[in-house]
């Protein structure tokens, strides 16, 4: 059984709802991955001179969005938060990128 819906959070209910464990690990990873690289690429597109004001942005707009959040979402936040270890950044490109910023 599949569920064709754009939300992550309503594929995510679908696939629980049908105990679909393995559909549901793999749901979480495709919204993470999909998300870390949105922001990813915003970062970027940035000086790098400027990565900590915007991982100071992003700690400071986290935490105040978890206000908007009912008592569901902000578990799910805190699940999410907990059961991904890391994500991924591809280190030659950003390494690439950091040179060409310096020896332009």
């Amino acid at each position: 059984m599949s569920c064709n819906y754009d939300s992550y959070s309503a594929r995510m209910a679908f696939a629980l709802l049908v105990d679909d464990q393995k559909q549901a690990a793999e749901i979480c990873a495709e919204a993470m991955k999909t998300a870390s690289g949105a922001l990813l690429r915003l970062i970027e597109q940035r000086p790098k001179a400027d990565l900590p004001f915007w991982l100071a942005s992003m700690r400071i707009l986290s935490t105040s969005m978890l206000n908007v959040l009912n008592d569901s979402g902000r578990d799910m936040v805190e699940t999410l938060t907990k059961i991904t270890s890391a994500v991924v950044i591809e280190k030659e490109g950003f390494q690439e990128q950091l040179r060409q910023e310096v020896d332009p």
